[in-house]
């Protein structure tokens, strides 16, 4: 990696992705150093030039106006995870109602699960809820501290952003999803409709906007949206079935 490349990789690194602009901004940076170099002046020199890459980032984004994300793409890009996280629940009740259901009239387990269920199945499936649960808690977080936006944030073309328009991390990711873990987000995304920048509750104490991203984005996102809850609810009758919830 050149020292040009290694700059401007340390400039956008730290703004959040999808911000409107970087993708010019970037342009417009390399173009400058490489005539700086063209004219006869060493690479890291040139870059030295251009100082430090957080000066470069904030000048950048005192000039930056990113355009709020609306209350209408938020909910639908919360509605796709969720249905998402329904399609994962449902599939893995199928699977425990198939490989359990058929035994529960089995004698007495031999193992510490309850009886028709062999152990090594009963470790696979405390093994799974023990992943599942993880997974619920930490899907927003991760995903948004490492890219920005989750699977739905992406489709509906909407990035999480500190107030200054640079990428959030961890603790920022964390403190924002507080609502979520204790049930109250109702109350929470209410603050949406009385906040100047769209923010809610958690979105003020953590200091982080949403934003529409750069680029280009599915078309008819909330089509997606309704795909995602059918194949959940199909799944959902499948596990049911196959638990003899119709049996008569």
């Amino acid at each position: 990696m050149t020292a040009i490349d290694r700059f401007l990789q340390d400039v956008t690194h730290q703004i959040a992705p999808g911000m409107p602009g970087v993708s010019r901004l970037e342009a417009d940076l390399r173009n400058h150093l490489r005539a700086r170099v063209e004219a006869g002046e060493g690479e890291p020199a040139a870059v030295a030039r251009m100082g430090d890459p957080a000066e470069v980032v904030s000048g950048f984004l005192e000039a930056a106006a990113p355009p709020l994300a609306n209350p209408r793409e938020r909910l639908g890009a919360f509605l796709l995870d969720v249905g998402l996280g329904a399609i994962a629940f449902a599939a893995v009740g199928a699977l425990v109602a198939w490989l359990v259901v058929p035994d529960t009239g089995a004698g007495p387990s031999e193992g510490p699960f309850p009886p028709g269920i062999p152990t090594p199945v009963g470790i696979a499936l405390a093994a799974t809820a023990i992943l599942m649960f993880l997974a619920a808690i930490l899907y927003f977080p991760v995903f948004e501290a490492l890219f920005g936006q989750t699977a739905g944030k992406r489709v509906f073309g909407v990035v999480v952003a500190k107030e200054s328009g640079e990428r959030i991390g961890a603790g920022a990711a964390l403190v924002r999803r507080i609502p979520f873990a204790f049930d109250f987000w109702p109350f929470d995304a209410a603050f949406l409709l009385f906040t100047a920048r769209r923010q809610r509750a958690f979105d003020l104490v953590a200091k982080t906007i949403v934003i529409r991203a750069e680029g280009r984005h599915p078309g008819r996102p909330w089509l997606f949206v309704v795909l995602v809850w059918l194949v959940a609810a199909a799944l959902a009758l499948l596990a049911a079935f196959v638990g003899g919830a119709f049996d008569a």
